[in-house]
């Protein structure tokens, strides 16, 4: 990062920089001697070097006084002091799928603690938009950072936050990636250190029936039919309101086939609800409900 400090009358000699950090429980602080970039009577300039430095707490954090030095003597300017920061890589991002409306929560996990000093907003910029659309900010009061300070939870923003309606087509996907943006000023990009970690608008799957729509208690496997059923690692089923969720054991663009565990069902009539995100949202199959029946009945001839 470039740096820029404001002085006075400083234009004389022969200047350069003192980098020391402050913590006076160290044994040893780190110190660097770094040249300035730019030198004017008003303010000097210098690119701050790789800081190893680090807290007696442990942390990767620094306070970084910055002294004035001039012909080699310290100067009487008193010490600026920065707040050094270790870096943040972006360890998970979960879900990498989400629905067009919005609102699933998506976390992003980092491989350091994050500054609680900081506040972080997120854009969120569509792969392969226009300047004219396809970025959008959620602001710092939308994003809310983990207990433990490694990890940060926002509700993806809907497609339509980010594309305009006439764009957003029913049976395709859309992807964005997420930018982490910290107050000051530090991006950290996902897929700049997991690759591929983008996340994924899915298209706007529809359901229409299931067969056979009649199973005995002893449970057995359903077709769910549809068009536009996004082909993810993640399609799960549910029933009613039995809490457990089953993966689907075959996925198509129009069938989704699902086993119904004996456990899941009780007599009379439950909804039958799909998940392509793993279980972050899930959409009901409307047209048609599950019948469970303790009479005998004949499935095929």
């Amino acid at each position: 990062d470039e740096i820029t400090l404001t002085t006075f009358g400083l234009d004389q000699g022969d200047v350069s920089l003192l980098l020391q950090s402050r913590d006076n429980n160290l044994q040893k602080r780190f110190t660097r001697r770094v040249p300035y970039k730019n030198l004017y009577a008003t303010n000097v300039t210098f690119v701050m070097p790789t800081w190893s430095g680090a807290s007696s707490a442990h942390t990767g954090d620094d306070i970084v006084d910055v002294y004035i030095e001039i012909n080699g003597q310290r100067s009487a300017y008193q010490p600026i002091a920065l707040n050094v920061h270790q870096d943040w890589h972006v360890s998970n991002m979960n879900p990498i799928y989400g629905n067009r409306e919005g609102g699933s929560t998506v976390a992003i996990e980092f491989d350091a603690v994050l500054p609680s000093s900081l506040t972080y907003s997120v854009q969120a910029t569509l792969i392969g938009g226009n300047s004219n659309e396809g970025v959008f900010t959620i602001d710092s009061a939308s994003v809310h950072m983990d207990t433990d300070y490694r990890g940060l939870k926002f509700a993806h923003p809907s497609l339509d936050m980010i594309m305009s309606a006439k764009n957003i087509y029913t049976n395709e996907t859309n992807v964005v990636e997420f930018t982490v943006i910290a107050s000051n000023g530090d991006k950290i990009i996902p897929s700049d250190y997991q690759r591929g970690q983008y996340f994924t608008y899915l298209p706007d799957a529809q359901y229409t029936h299931i067969s056979p729509s009649v199973l005995s208690e002893e449970g057995g496997d359903i077709l769910i039919y549809g068009y536009n059923i996004p082909q993810t690692p993640f399609v799960k089923c549910r029933y009613g309101m039995y809490a457990q969720t089953v993966n689907a054991t075959e996925v198509s663009q129009e069938i989704v086939r699902c086993h119904v565990p004996k456990e899941a069902l009780k007599p009379g009539k439950m909804s039958v609800y799909v998940s392509s995100t793993g279980g972050y949202d899930w959409t009901e199959v409307k047209s048609t409900q599950l019948e469970v029946t303790t009479r005998p009945f004949v499935l095929s001839l």
